[in-house]
């Protein structure tokens, strides 16, 4: 269609650690769902990235450091001792759990419609 605007889908920015998780998580969600800007940072450089990119959702190992009304922000800490997870989405009760792939990018489904809708 001429003239017609692509729509982008959500930028999503990937914060976790340790390093092996944020690149497997960050590059498994790119790739299954290609529509999305999926952004790899180091947790260091998170609130630097923050303001450059202004992502729908970020997905994280640190309590949020956006004010309100910003990202869907959902705290990831994988352990390395159990196949457990703590999440933590916009800054509710912590949840402790077994989470598959599919789980985390249901939960980022459902926040991405939710800032969408």
């Amino acid at each position: 269609m001429a003239g017609a605007q692509r729509q982008e889908g959500p930028t999503v920015l990937v914060a976790i650690r340790p390093r092996a998780y944020n690149h497997a998580i960050g590059r498994a969600i790119g790739r299954l769902r290609p529509g999305w800007r999926v952004r790899v940072v180091e947790p260091r450089e998170l609130r630097e990235k923050l303001a450059a990119t202004s992502p729908e959702v970020v997905l994280c190992s640190q309590p949020c450091c956006a004010g309100g009304g910003d990202p869907c922000w959902i705290e990831f800490y994988p352990r390395a001792d159990s196949p457990e997870v703590e999440l933590r989405v916009d800054g509710g009760d912590r949840s402790r759990g077994e989470v598959e792939l599919q789980d985390l990018l249901s939960l980022l489904d459902r926040r991405v419609a939710a800032r969408a809708g």
